[in-house]
């Protein structure tokens, strides 16, 4: 079951919100607020989330590449709710130990 994050809404409410007024920006917000609604579930930024994230964060900083932080974060949410991430970038997420899903492949194990 497809679901997202607190930090995946954020960045999306964050990109509609910049957009300049008009037909673009409305249909973008019907769109994402439908796809939310559709998903249901939002898995929240937990306690745990927080330790997930330092390591991350520590381990890209030794072994490269960077890691930026709101992707760090989508992936101590993954990592600890033990979810896959569904992305196109799998460079941003790779090496972390969680399994990777290309929307427009279907499922790997990235590691």
């Amino acid at each position: 079951m497809p679901v997202t994050t607190v930090v995946n809404r954020a960045e999306i409410l964050a990109g509609i919100a910049v957009l300049p007024d008009g037909e673009r920006k409305r249909r973008l917000s019907e769109v994402a607020g439908t796809a939310f609604d559709t998903l249901g579930v939002c898995l929240p930024l937990m306690p745990e989330a927080a330790s997930a994230y330092a390591s991350i964060v520590a381990s890209r900083r030794s072994t490269g590449p960077p890691i930026g932080s709101m992707d760090a974060l989508v992936a101590a949410i993954a990592r600890v709710s033990g979810a896959s991430v569904a992305t196109r970038d799998r460079s941003d997420f790779e090496g972390l130990g969680l399994d990777l899903v290309d929307p427009w492949r279907g499922p790997e194990a990235a590691d």
